[in-house]
């Protein structure tokens, strides 16, 4: 029963026209940050400096490659 009333208001949600872009940016945040939800959350972050001084910028961590 809960699932169906929450997928109603998902429904209603996305239909709404300045909302919808809100609610999916916002699920997609926190599907990227919950390990829980996700196999591919990221699971490091990362503070990687710019070639100006001064200046950095944060990554996130997803996976990692071995190069041979």
């Amino acid at each position: 029963m809960g699932a169906a009333v929450f997928s109603v208001g998902e429904w209603v949600i996305k239909r709404m026209p300045f909302v919808r872009h809100l609610y999916s940016a916002s699920k997609q945040i926190s599907a990227a940050i919950s390990p829980d939800q996700n196999t591919t959350a990221f699971k490091e972050v990362a503070i990687i400096r710019h070639p100006r001084v001064g200046e950095y910028a944060f990554g996130f961590i997803t996976s990692s490659v071995v190069l041979q």
